[in-house]
């Protein structure tokens, strides 16, 4: 119940603040301004917090500016860092916006300031952290916008040759490993897709949950998933990948597991197919070992 109040509170005044800067209330100029100074500043923690962690946005949040909409944003990275839950960071970040006179501009950048930190808090990719911006501010400063969040995204050139790395090497697990005939198994369907299937099969399977594979399958499976997305996704979900770090095995079998069902299911729907007689039995086998 709370948080669909809060989350209906946050459209509300959203729609408030567009209709004071459509009107041209207070010093626009200079609260513009602040504004794009403002991105920037939520750019740079965004890139902190996905590759150092949010425990180093303690420190970064000293140097910023004591004046301003500054000091909202302190309190509200502050609270991250402090392991305090989302919902109870929107109540305490809701009693500052009321406690305090803000319209226009600044109003917007408050608004600005707590869905970014919310993005940041769980992990979000880049993208939808640009999207959150960009779809918040005003049409005639989207582009301004836009020129900063940009350097939300990697360079095009590196990403080419990441995919071309990633397209080499074997199966992170050794046949002695736990889980092993599962991920095997994962894998050779996964590289033996065609383009329509692999696009059927992407889009039955949530983004974390792909950057997950692609820590553990074969190159010849990564490059059906990668030539499989846009080149946007693809950015992505390597980034996604590379700042998640190692991950435990528990964690993998699990993603594999839960990737092992949308196999069995689109089988059942006739998008995979396989010359393979078997495969149906192979598929209900290994799924009934890990449930035992």
């Amino acid at each position: 119940m709370v948080k669909e109040m809060l989350d209906t509170l946050y459209y509300q005044e959203l729609s408030k603040c567009s209709a004071e800067i459509t009107e041209g209330k207070g010093d626009e100029k200079k609260e513009r301004e602040e504004l794009l100074g403002v991105v920037q500043e939520l750019v740079t923690l965004c890139d902190i917090a996905r590759k150092k962690g949010l425990l180093e946005l303690e420190d970064h949040i000293k140097g910023l500016p004591a004046e301003g909409v500054y000091p909202f944003l302190f309190e509200m990275i502050e609270d991250v860092t402090l392991g305090v839950f989302p919902e109870m960071l929107k109540e305490f970040a809701y009693c500052r916006y009321f406690s305090s006179d803000l319209h226009g501009y600044r109003r917007l950048t408050f608004l600005i300031f707590l869905s970014v930190t919310l993005s940041i808090q769980v992990g979000e990719n880049p993208y939808v952290i640009e999207r959150r911006i960009l779809s918040t501010v005003p049409e005639k400063d989207r582009e301004d916008c836009r020129a900063i969040t940009k350097q939300l995204w990697p360079d095009p050139l590196s990403v080419e040759e990441k995919m071309e790395q990633l397209f080499e090497g074997a199966l992170s697990v050794q046949p002695d490993n736990a889980g092993y005939d599962m991920i095997k198994t994962a894998d050779d369907l996964i590289a033996g897709m065609d383009k329509r299937t692999a696009e059927a099969f992407l889009r039955q399977v949530e983004n974390h949950q792909i950057a997950i594979l692609l820590k553990v399958l074969s190159g010849e499976a990564r490059k059906v998933i990668l030539t499989s997305v846009s080149k946007n996704l693809a950015s992505m979900l390597i980034e996604d990948m590379e700042y998640m770090g190692p991950i435990r095995k528990s964690d993998a079998l699990s993603t594999v597991k839960e990737i092992m069902n949308v196999f069995v299911r689109l089988r059942g729907e006739g998008y995979i197919l396989s010359e393979d007689p078997d495969l149906d039995q192979k598929l209900e086998n290994l799924l009934q070992a890990e449930k035992e």
